[in-house]
C-alpha cells in the first residue's frame, strides 16, 4: 500500500475528519494512479479532492505538479504540497 505522510497541508485539505488522525502519522492506500487515490480520498474525506487535485505531491522525493497520470505501487511514499502560485 503507498503510504502517504499526514502533513498540515493534508490535515486541512482533509478537513473535519482529519481532526480524528494522530499527529505524524501516514495513511495507507492501495490505488495504482494518482486519480484513483484521489477519488479513493474523497470518498473517504469529502471535499478533499478539489484541493488536493491542485497541489503537488511528492513521490519518493520526486516533486510533481501534473500527477493525476501518475502510476503507484505499493512502496510509494507520497506528501502533498501546496502549489505555488505566481503571478
Amino acid at each position: 500500500m503507498a503510504r502517504i505522510i499526514v502533513n498540515s497541508f493534508l490535515r486541512e485539505a482533509l478537513g473535519d475528519k482529519a481532526a480524528t488522525l494522530p499527529s505524524d502519522t501516514c495513511l495507507e492506500m492501495s490505488a495504482t494512479t494518482m486519480r484513483g487515490l484521489l477519488t479513493m480520498l474523497e470518498l473517504q474525506y469529502p471535499g478533499s479532492r478539489r484541493i488536493l487535485s491542485r497541489a503537488a505531491v511528492a513521490i519518493d522525493g520526486d516533486i510533481y505538479t501534473n500527477v493525476l497520470a501518475e502510476t503507484l505501487t505499493d512502496d510509494n511514499e507520497l506528501v502533498f504540497i501546496a502549489a505555488i502560485e505566481g503571478g
